[in-house]
């Protein structure tokens, strides 16, 4: 059995700062791989060294991970599993992402990068966040947002944010920074009444957000169609897979899983809106294998949830 490397990263093999948390996991620091990460044993024994895009899709994954309130997401061979199932980016996703790095990093007119073999770093944040295979592809990137007029190269090597590129940035941040609507997805059933009342709508509302649930609005269109609407003027979506608990014929425990939750968690993280996943623990095992990577609030009470929301929507969205 190969053991992860120690002195370096264990997805890229490039600078990090490392150490052994426990027995056969791994805790890395890496730029390269967009920041702080757990590797366990069988992840990396089921990392092939030329299998450059998986490393780049498991990149991106890490970062939604950490978007989504994960200090330190854990790569496991379950994870890889998913990872590997789920399409690369397209071009219009990564130069989303490019502006997401920026606004990450607080950018202001008149703030360059240096890519200069003084700060490669920066070149390893950049392919991090764009889903990137290597440097040169990295670069070929930056060609294409200069080659847009999104960016430009100064004499001394480093990159400028054009007038353009902030108006693009502006667009990532306002599209629904502004919003105060946190959007819940969640089962209607009377049982969740006092969960959602005093657990759900209390915590996002002691975030400083309005707490929104499509069956509360009156309205005569299409459902699909006011989900949609109301998840894109959403500031962040909040999906809750908490479901009820059926006998089958068999006399067999089978969860009525709430497919609406996943469509609508779904639908959200692919126009970059942020969900928080929560779910009541003894709903826990129920959570469907696609969604289980994913950092839940685990919930018993009301309490107990509208805390948890509360400091996970504080550090997520601020």
């Amino acid at each position: 059995m190969n053991l992860p490397p120690e002195n370096c990263c264990a997805i890229w093999g490039t600078r990090a700062a490392c150490r052994r948390s426990m027995a056969f996991v791994w805790q890395y620091d890496s730029p390269r791989a967009g920041g702080p990460y757990l590797m366990d044993i069988q992840a990396w024994n089921r990392l092939r060294p030329d299998d450059t895009q998986l490393r780049a899709k498991l990149t991106s994954w890490l970062i939604d991970q950490r978007r989504a309130g994960e200090e330190w997401p854990s790569v496991t061979a379950d994870v890889l599993s998913y990872v590997e199932s789920q399409r690369p980016l397209r071009v219009s996703e990564r130069i989303d992402r490019f502006f997401l790095y920026l606004s990450s990093v607080r950018l202001q007119p008149g703030m360059d990068f240096d890519l200069t073999h003084s700060d490669i770093s920066t070149l390893d944040w950049i392919g991090a966040w764009i889903e990137s295979q290597s440097n040169d592809q990295t670069l070929g990137f930056l060609k294409l947002l200069e080659g847009a007029g999104l960016i430009s190269w100064n004499s001394s090597g480093s990159i400028e944010v054009t007038y353009q590129g902030f108006e693009r940035l502006d667009a990532i941040e306002t599209g629904v920074v502004n919003s105060r609507q946190g959007f819940v997805a969640m089962w209607f059933g009377t049982e969740m009444t006092e969960a959602y009342q005093n657990g759900f709508a209390a915590g996002i509302s002691n975030a400083g957000f309005r707490p929104f649930r499509i069956d509360q609005k009156e309205h005569s269109n299409k459902i699909d169609d006011e989900i949609i609407a109301e998840i894109r003027k959403s500031r962040f979506v909040v999906a809750d897979f908490t479901c009820s608990i059926l006998l089958d014929e068999d006399g067999k425990l089978q969860p009525n899983s709430r497919g609406g939750v996943y469509y609508e968690a779904g639908f959200a993280q692919g126009i970059g809106i942020p969900v928080i996943w929560t779910v009541r623990a003894d709903c826990l095992n129920y959570v469907h294998f696609d969604t289980r990577q994913f950092a839940h609030i685990v919930w018993n009470g009301s309490e107990d949830l509208r805390m948890s929301l509360t400091n996970r929507i504080s550090a997520i969205i601020g």
